[in-house]
């Protein structure tokens, strides 16, 4: 219990010192157009994702198009001594 309360009481002081720190007056936003700049700046980011979601899209479209899927095809080299197991490992694949 007194462990939980110091934690708060070190979070508490820690918040304060954000708060009024020497870049706190300049980092804060202004008094009364913060929520209008904040709505308008949120506006605009979400046009700009929206756009860039289309753009997105439109790229996989493309891409698909012009590689159309194919087997994957793999070659594989095995390398070793004689009579270590390359082909039973090549026969089990």
């Amino acid at each position: 219990m007194a462990s939980q309360r110091r934690r708060q009481d070190l979070a508490s002081v820690s918040r304060q010192r954000r708060l009024s720190g020497p870049l706190a007056a300049a980092m804060a936003p202004p008094g009364d157009k913060a929520s209008e700049q904040r709505n308008w700046r949120l506006e605009i980011e979400l046009e700009a994702k929206s756009v860039s979601d289309m753009i997105d899209e439109e790229l996989r479209k493309e891409a698909k198009i012009a590689m159309p899927e194919r087997p994957c095809m793999i070659t594989l080299l095995l390398m070793g001594q004689s009579r270590s197991g390359k082909s039973t490992l090549l026969k089990r694949l």
